[in-house]
């Protein structure tokens, strides 16, 4: 394992790659609906998180207030991937008053980097995320889990991954 720390503010709209994912940070606050409209006109979805250390790493990216991620009730991701790894704050998610049916990752309230969820209508802002175009993805179909080769396109990007959502 390796660890990633990001110690600077993130530049809006500019990509920072991650392995086989890039995600970029947005600071207009917009409807969760137009954030993932935002992401989708890029080849992207906005975040889906699946590891604590994925968790750390769009906590990082992330502005001064919480923002908008994927999740959407009764819980999924927006990009279809697996909803296998969950931070949500304490007594969350809690669909306060019936219409809490999105996700925010708190920063500066509730324990920052957990989850909330939210009303979908409120504006906030967000993080896209999508499969970094300077990698090869081969997926095998023949083993009983899915594995991905990542193969660089580029001398100097260097992709690895075990699995991934699919």
């Amino acid at each position: 394992f390796f660890f990633l720390f990001v110690c600077f503010f993130f530049k809006d709209g500019i990509w920072a790659n991650f392995g086989i994912y890039q995600y970029t940070y947005l600071s207009q606050e917009i409807r969760f609906s137009a954030a993932q409209a935002y992401c989708a006109a890029r080849r992207a979805s906005l975040a889906s998180i699946h590891s604590a250390e994925e968790n750390d790493i769009v906590f990082s990216l992330g502005g001064v207030k919480s923002f908008w991620i994927g999740g959407v009730r009764e819980w999924s991701w927006t990009d279809s991937s697996d909803f296998d790894y969950t931070n949500w704050a304490p007594g969350e998610p809690n669909n306060a008053g019936g219409v809490e049916g999105c996700i925010r990752m708190n920063k500066k309230t509730l324990p920052n980097g957990t989850w909330n969820d939210i009303n979908c209508n409120l504006t906030g802002s967000f993080i896209c995320k999508r499969i970094n175009a300077a990698c090869k993805i081969f997926i095998s179909t023949t083993c009983s889990s899915s594995i991905a080769i990542v193969i660089p396109t580029s001398k100097s990007l260097t992709c690895f991954a075990d699995s991934f959502p699919a």
